[in-house]
């Protein structure tokens, strides 16, 4: 003889809370991801690495760059003359300026 486990709604309406919480939260990452796009356009224009965008975006490389050659701001081909992280190059400028003084101090 099966016994039979007494049906009642306590999961469903648990599930039925789950799912209106997961629509909600759908339709506000939406929102998210439509308010990005336009701000991605500018940070890139202003300069900001690619690695900073990424992490103040909280997109993946790929996804940053997908959505940034779908709003025409950059194309497929590796573009090495736009916009650049000035921090970074002013540093990469110092550390070559000290070496060469190191090494003129040597001399």
């Amino acid at each position: 003889m099966t016994t039979r486990k007494r049906i009642d709604r306590k999961r469903l309406d648990q599930l039925a809370e789950i799912g209106a919480r997961r629509r909600e939260l759908r339709a506000e990452l939406a929102k998210v991801e439509a308010d990005i796009d336009p701000l991605l356009k500018g940070v890139y224009l202003e300069g900001w690495s690619w690695d900073q965008i990424a992490d103040a975006s909280g997109l993946s490389l790929q996804t940053v760059s997908n959505r940034l050659r779908k709003q025409g701001v950059i194309n497929g081909e590796r573009d090495d003359s736009g916009p650049f992280d000035q921090f970074t190059k002013a540093d990469l400028r110092t550390e070559r300026a000290q070496k060469i003084a190191s090494e003129r101090r040597k001399k």
